[in-house]
């Protein structure tokens, strides 16, 4: 009985970490805002258009990227943070309004990026041609 009981928590536990998981990765995808922000922490632009924000992060390419390690001389261009409503639960009828950082994308010189989501940080390369449009985002 205690064989059964510990296997019937196990999966349940795993069960509620993949949901979780698969809720934050679709945060990502559900922003609401996006702040640019240049290195030296002035805010080049606010994007709000829901439209926008979809060629943003289409335009972006993650499914093109690969894992790398971040060279010790890579100089910062600026970031992207992708902001949204906390997600409403069993119970609730509405949010406050106010919008919570999901994800934030740091962008570097020579094509590299470092995504920080959900407490969890990764860094990838990208393409030279995928660099120069995103090094774009940041020019004024």
């Amino acid at each position: 009985m205690k064989r059964i009981l510990a296997t019937f928590f196990l999966a349940a536990f795993l069960g509620a970490v993949l949901v979780g998981c698969a809720a934050q990765e679709t945060s990502f995808h559900k922003a609401q805002q996006v702040s640019v922000t240049a290195a030296d922490g002035t805010l080049l632009r606010t994007i709000t258009d829901q439209e926008e924000i979809d060629a943003l992060i289409t335009a972006l390419y993650p499914d093109r990227w690969t894992m790398a390690t971040l060279p010790e001389e890579a100089r910062c261009l600026g970031t992207l943070c992708f902001l949204q409503e906390k997600t409403l639960h069993f119970g609730e009828s509405s949010t406050d309004g106010t919008l919570h950082q999901v994800a934030k994308l740091t962008v570097f010189e020579d094509g590299f990026v470092c995504l920080k989501t959900a407490g969890i940080e990764s860094v990838f390369s990208m393409s030279a041609e995928d660099s120069l449009a995103m090094a774009d985002l940041f020019a004024e």
